[in-house]
């Protein structure tokens, strides 16, 4: 199974009825593993726009990643790399 399968967002929704479902400490590591498994599956997935969802003749982008340079950097000045993760929807025409 790819970084691709899930949406960042939909691990941690999903994760939520376990975490009422737990008390103690085993709730709080539960709260600290789940995000950063989110984190993890969002850094997996490959340059592009993932989970397109078709509407209304449109394309429905969830996750778009890509790399931005920060303005007035150099080409190939590696710390002026930032990554860019856009996690609200955007239409796509065509």
């Amino acid at each position: 199974m790819t970084a691709d399968a899930f949406p960042p967002g939909l691990i941690l929704i999903l994760a939520a009825v376990p975490a009422a479902l737990l008390r103690g400490r085993l709730r709080q590591a539960w709260m600290l593993l789940v995000p950063a498994l989110s984190l993890c599956n969002m850094l997996a997935l490959p340059d592009g726009n993932h989970f397109l969802l078709p509407f209304f003749r449109q394309e429905l982008v969830l996750a778009r990643v890509g790399v931005k340079r920060l303005e007035g950097s150099k080409e190939n000045y590696c710390p002026g790399k930032m990554l860019l993760v856009e996690t609200t929807p955007q239409f796509k025409l065509g």
